[in-house]
């Protein structure tokens, strides 16, 4: 029976725009604070860690934020929790904590066992001399609606105090001294305070009818351990917690947390990226706490090349349209050298033809990836020639160029790197052995699934053909049914039944991509498109060869497989459909935001992100929203479960080669909510700004030694 598509509007939240708008604001640092008043300049990106992973007091958080690009492993015991989990910190402005959090009190005397949760915290306000850095929090965005809670709070550094003040709903909300001012916008905000398992999502978002206090205050004691130093002084704590541990109450009516809301912890770092702390909360109980962390993108920042700070002295002459087809154009494709050398090898290609070409006054390099011609770059011969023979720098040479969009490739081309000439030269096999973690569910604990793909993707020009196998080598995904219902037409409901497969085709498919105009590129893929779907679609990118931004899109007609049979596919059908805008930050992160309908014609919200962490290694994540739950109640549609959004990280980690360089090993570590409905979307084999990107502008600049995507 063939699924139809219901008319419906997207209708995200416009709180979640706000917190990720809010987060994507340009940085701009605060000049030092005059030296009069040296007890008021704002503190650097550091902080404690509380136990719930994020930069924050001992349980309530701060504004305080990590530095950009800094990933945090923590572990707390908590009454009656343990908690453990990971942040990372896309931007300056953005922390995103996923926590696993333990009950191990009977059964009789607890809610859950096992609870998953994603909280985000976004910067709003930096802070200067006399203002306080603001910041806007959301816990539990996905996960457990007892840890629910929304937050509005401030922190300012007085010397070696660092003091915050906040406004808390939910559970931070308590038996708060002040009414929820969001209830005069509308009832939809005047609800009851304390919240279940199931009251999550932005329908619960800043609503009840309190709204509470709290606070902490953080003194630098003026001593250090002996093997650390100076900067890394140990913190006494005092914190104002409003939490009422009314959940934890209603499941065990005998649970003391304690009568006075105050608690007391010194924290101190311990060298090498590692914190511990300690804590009396309420006068009742000991907490504890450690987290390590590092910083991937500061380790591996590369140091500009020494003669890159001269000062570039600019051509009078620009170059025109006569200099780009004076002499014919050379050719560098991208992916035959590695992305942080691909200004070296532009440049080196360059200072080759330009004492091969004495006569010629400009040099053309055209870049593409895998065929696809994306940009090109004409330089000048004399600053070439310069740089060789170190009278130039690579600032010099850059700033008298001109790029350009590059739509064909050139008729008679010299390449740069090894010439892709035969079969195995356009093939790129890659060995993946692929975990899945899911800590999301309720009643099941950790659920996981390990997989090994073998995965060959040929590439030619506008011609992009792949396959992909999979063995499936263990899993545990039977724990699912605990916390999933019945749907007549599941989207990721059924995985284990593809899972049961030993070894099973993931893909096998067939695509083009082109560059048909100026900054514009269209393309298509038909056949086995992932695991559980196969179908045709069409996308469309507009990415001008020198913007930091792009706009793409795809339409496709999905067909779900039947597990049973490894190439025929269901009659079960529906049309996925995604708008997104995308834009470059400094240090490497993309970020994308997109209108989406989901594999279960649900409509909403999806926001991803990439960060390359240095020497090849990739972290991605998502956090989708979708009206399902509202389309549940309504009966037009049925889903495996309640809940409306998903969320999940990954790490790609390439290790080397085997087979003289002809297979790649690429390790991959997920954590995202397996075998759900909603706001699921399409795993497409690649997409046009995966076959752009490695020979944009973009990609170029970051490479180029001097030069930075501002």
């Amino acid at each position: 029976m063939a699924r139809h598509m219901v008319p419906g509007i997207a209708r995200p939240s416009l709180l979640v725009l706000g917190l990720i708008t809010a987060a994507c604001q340009p940085v701009i640092e605060n000049p030092a604070a005059p030296a009069i008043e040296p007890w008021l300049q704002p503190v650097p990106p550091s902080g404690p860690v509380s136990t719930m992973g994020r930069l924050g007091a001992i349980n309530t958080p701060t504004a305080r934020m990590a530095e950009a690009g800094t990933i945090r492993l923590h572990t707390a015991r908590r009454e009656p929790y343990w908690v453990a989990g990971v942040t990372v910190q896309p931007l300056s402005r953005l922390e995103l904590t996923y926590r696993r959090t333990v009950d191990n009190r009977s059964a009789s005397e607890r809610g859950f066992r096992f609870s998953g949760g994603l909280d985000a915290k976004a910067m709003l306000v930096r802070e200067g001399p006399y203002a306080p850095q603001l910041s806007l929090g959301i816990d539990a965005i996905a996960g457990n609606g007892i840890f629910g809670a929304e937050y509005l709070v401030a922190s300012k550094r007085v010397g070696p105090l660092d003091l915050s003040l906040g406004l808390g709903w939910g559970r931070l909300a308590g038996g708060g001294p002040l009414s929820n001012g969001f209830s005069l916008i509308g009832g939809h905000f005047d609800k009851p305070s304390r919240r279940e398992e199931f009251d999550r999502g932005p329908d619960e978002w800043f609503s009840g009818n309190r709204v509470g206090l709290f606070g902490s205050a953080s003194y630098q004691l003026p001593w250090s351990l002996p093997w650390l130093p100076e900067a890394e002084k140990p913190r006494l704590i005092l914190e104002y917690d409003s939490d009422q541990y009314w959940a934890e109450q209603r499941f065990d009516p005998g649970f003391d947390p304690g009568r006075i809301p105050v608690n007391i912890g010194l924290e101190t770092a311990l060298g090498s990226g590692f914190r511990a702390g300690i804590s009396s909360e309420r006068f009742k109980t000991l907490s504890a706490r450690l987290s390590w962390s590092w910083n991937p993108i500061k380790r591996h920042q590369q140091k500009p090349l020494q003669n890159s700070f001269r000062q570039p002295q600019h051509n009078p002459a620009p170059v025109t349209d006569a200099d780009y087809e004076e002499s014919p154009p050379l050719w560098l494709d991208a992916t035959t050298v590695p992305a942080g050398e691909l200004a070296s090898a532009i440049l080196d290609q360059g200072i080759a033809a330009a004492h091969a070409r004495p006569d010629s006054e400009t040099i053309t390099t055209s870049i593409g990836n895998q065929g696809l011609p994306v940009s090109s770059l004409t330089m000048r011969s004399t600053d070439l020639r310069k740089l060789a023979s170190g009278d130039a720098s690579p600032e010099e040479v850059w700033h008298n160029s001109e790029s350009r969009s590059s739509e064909s490739l050139p008729d008679t081309a010299e390449t740069a790197g090894p010439a892709a000439t035969g079969l195995l030269d356009h093939l790129h096999l890659t060995l993946a052995p692929e975990t899945i973690i899911d800590g999301f569910e309720a009643s099941s604990g950790v659920v996981a699934r390990q997989s090994l793909l073998f995965d060959a993707r040929y590439a030619e020009q506008k011609t992009r053909i792949g396959a992909s196998l999979r063995l499936n080598m263990a899993d545990n995904l039977d724990r699912l049914t605990r916390d999933r219902g019945f749907t007549t037409y599941p989207v990721r409901s059924n995985l284990e039944a593809f899972a049961d497969n030993r070894l099973w085709i993931d893909r096998a498919y067939y695509g083009t991509a082109e560059h048909i105009a100026p900054d514009l590129y269209i393309g298509g893929v038909a056949g086995l498109l992932e695991e559980q779907f196969g179908g045709i679609s069409t996308q469309v990118l507009y990415w001008p060869h020198d913007a930091k931004w792009a706009i793409g899109g795809h339409l496709t007609q999905a067909y779900a497989r039947d597990q049973d049979q490894l190439l025929n596919a269901f009659t079960d059908q529906v049309l996925t459909a995604e708008l997104s805008g995308y834009y470059h930050f400094p240090g490497g992160l993309m970020a994308k935001a997109g209108l989406v309908r989901y594999l279960g014609t649900d409509v909403g919200l999806a926001l991803d992100f990439s960060q390359p962490l240095g020497d090849g290694w990739m972290l991605d994540g998502y956090l989708t929203f979708s009206d399902a739950d509202e389309r549940s109640s309504q009966r037009i549609a049925q889903f495996a479960e309640t809940g409306g959004a998903d969320f999940g990280l990954r790490l790609r980690v390439p290790i080397g080669s085997v087979l003289n360089s002809l297979v790649s090993i690429e390790p991959r570590l997920s954590i995202r909510a397996l075998g759900r409905d909603q706001a699921q979307r399409l795993d497409l084999p690649y997409t046009l700004y995966d076959q752009v990107a490695p020979a944009h502008m973009n990609a170029v600049v970051k490479s180029w030694p001097g030069l930075t995507l501002h």
